[in-house]
């Protein structure tokens, strides 16, 4: 028998499902997890361990961001999406309550819809969120003057304030709504694969440096790809997720990914740079594969800011503007990155087994043995 936690986690992107995919890897094998997302399926069955109890369930848990592709922010269409999912979410959190109640979890852990602390309340058992960043300090930029708007902020911080504490991440945003916070290491996946063996199964010379593309779940279709082929000192490498075959990017298919027992982060780890938009995601995993990044800007979004200053120092840096890296104008920008020396100093990166400790310790305050998954 198994103690159960829900776990909610957004649907925006690919960043928040990664970092809490590393969590629950650090958890008990007693413990099973009732996963809420409607991050795609084959992430989680690519990513968690067979040791890992789970399931997954479709469902939406939040809006996130409105965005045209990875790079182009719609705040109009975000507060307009709030609203339309804001009309059901009483409805669904009644129906998540009474699942917990059912299934007896013990534990609800959220990065970060704020329907998943009325969950909590309303079931009667701790919510812990998990996050560098809160979705009311997301939309606050996009609502300023609009009053009408305001009553949206009211409703987020009032389901955040019913958390009984913040797990907070480095390159962080205003947390502050959250009544108690722990602020623990950086959560990223780490490459376990030598550089040279996940060149040589792949088929990459290792003889140049190789360029990764990466846009995360959002993706992105408006790079002169093209263009690419005349860097000729370069390899440029991508998933089939994001990208087409052909015009100079070497695409590896996922499916050969999970064949070859490679991970996303093993691409990260084996190339030189890293060419994306600055999100949590793969901004943890260059700090903790020690990866160089060029990036561009990625539209309304504050916590571009907080990413690209917290990567000052401690891993090769630069901004590519906005029409250069359209044009896939990238060849003084990779040459200056590259003559960058990497820091041996690493950035502690074991926030996984941190925040695992803490929701397991929350179990075991609530009678949970985590060896035999019963209520003592």
């Amino acid at each position: 028998m198994r103690t159960s936690i829900l776990v909610y986690v957004s649907g925006h992107g690919f960043g928040h499902a990664t970092r809490v995919m590393e969590v629950l890897k650090a958890l008990s094998s007693c413990i099973h997890c009732h996963i809420r997302t409607l991050a795609p399926e084959w992430l989680f069955r690519m990513s968690l361990p067979a040791s890992l109890s789970w399931d997954i369930h479709p469902l939406r848990t939040d809006v996130g961001v409105v965005q045209e592709d990875s790079l182009h922010v719609s705040p109009s269409a975000t507060l307009q999406a709030y609203r339309e999912f804001s009309r059901n979410v009483s409805l669904l959190v009644g129906q998540e309550a009474e699942f917990a109640r059912r299934s007896g979890t013990a534990l609800i852990f959220a990065d970060i819809p704020p329907l998943a602390f009325e969950v909590a309340e309303r079931s009667g058992m701790p919510g812990i969120a998990f996050s560098n960043f809160s979705w009311d300090w997301i939309y606050e930029a996009y609502i300023q003057d609009r009053l009408q708007d305001k009553d949206i902020l009211r409703q987020i911080r009032s389901s955040y304030s019913k958390a009984a504490l913040c797990l907070r991440l480095p390159f962080h945003g205003d947390l502050s709504v959250f009544p108690k916070i722990v602020d623990i290491p950086l959560v990223a996946r780490k490459s376990r694969k030598h550089r040279a063996e996940t060149l040589k199964t792949l088929d990459m010379d290792g003889g140049r440096p190789w360029i990764l593309l990466s846009f995360g779940g959002i993706g992105f279709s408006g790079l002169a790809l093209a263009e690419l082929s005349h860097l000729r000192e370069y390899g440029f490498i991508a998933t089939d997720y994001e990208f087409p075959s052909g015009n100079g990017v070497k695409v590896i298919p996922n499916s050969f990914l999970r064949e070859k027992g490679l991970r996303y982060e093993d691409l990260v780890a084996a190339c030189d740079v890293v060419i994306t938009k600055p999100g949590y995601g793969i901004v943890s995993e260059c700090v903790a594969n020690r990866t160089r990044m060029l990036y561009t800007s990625r539209g309304l979004f504050p916590e571009y800011d907080v990413l690209v200053k917290g990567l000052q120092g401690v891993i090769p840096s630069l901004h590519i503007p906005l029409q250069a890296f359209l044009r896939g104008d990238f060849g003084d920008y990779l040459e200056k990155l590259m003559a960058e020396p990497i820091s041996a100093k690493d950035m502690p990166a074991d926030g996984a087994a941190f925040a695992a400790r803490i929701l397991e310790d929350s179990l075991r305050e609530q009678g949970f043995s985590l060896e035999t998954g019963n209520r003592t």
